[in-house]
């Protein structure tokens, strides 16, 4: 039998723990597609040419799109400069916990971006993979690149945490 005395105070607790720590709330959805990730790795081959598994890579274009997409709307950044609405993306990442994103010069000068002390995919990762693993990161990054700067881009894993290195780092190229 419904309580609903009990299940008013259950409701109540919860909403004041989200109110005073919402990343409690975020965290336990990102432990849920580390499980969903970790589930199709074990199950779909590993493809070369997108550094992990090409279905990983296009739900986080997908997902990356979208926020960028949100982003540049909700905060009105059409007219802004592109490094203003990169810099809208890079606190958005390092505040719902991904990673701390810096842009550096890697690979024959081409652009990338590096998280020190990885992505939360490679540290929650818990074990050496001998590879990268951040396909579903890379994959974001394009698709929230792709929105805020109105081109298309392909994002590749060249190092990674979970495969022994010491960060993560992505090499972002335009595609033609």
């Amino acid at each position: 039998m419904f309580d609903e005395d009990l299940y008013r105070k259950v409701d109540k607790t919860i909403k004041e723990l989200f109110a005073s720590n919402w990343e409690v709330g975020f965290d336990l959805w990102r432990r849920c597609l580390f499980n969903i990730q970790m589930l199709v790795e074990d199950t779909l081959p590993y493809d070369m040419r997108y550094g992990g598994i090409p279905f990983l890579y296009e739900a986080g274009y997908l997902s990356g799109k979208r926020i960028g997409e949100e982003l540049m709307d909700r905060f009105n950044l059409h007219n802004k400069s592109m490094k203003e609405r990169a810099y809208f993306m890079d606190a958005f990442v390092k505040n719902a916990g991904v990673g701390d994103p810096g842009f550096v010069t890697i690979l024959e000068g081409k652009k990338g971006i590096r998280f020190p002390g990885g992505t939360y995919f490679a540290k929650a990762y818990g074990r050496q993979a001998g590879h990268t693993i951040c396909t579903n990161t890379a994959g974001f990054i394009a698709g929230a690149t792709d929105a805020i700067t109105g081109k298309r881009w392909f994002v590749r894993e060249v190092k990674c945490l979970a495969a022994g290195d010491e960060y993560c780092e992505f090499v972002v190229e335009q595609k033609d």
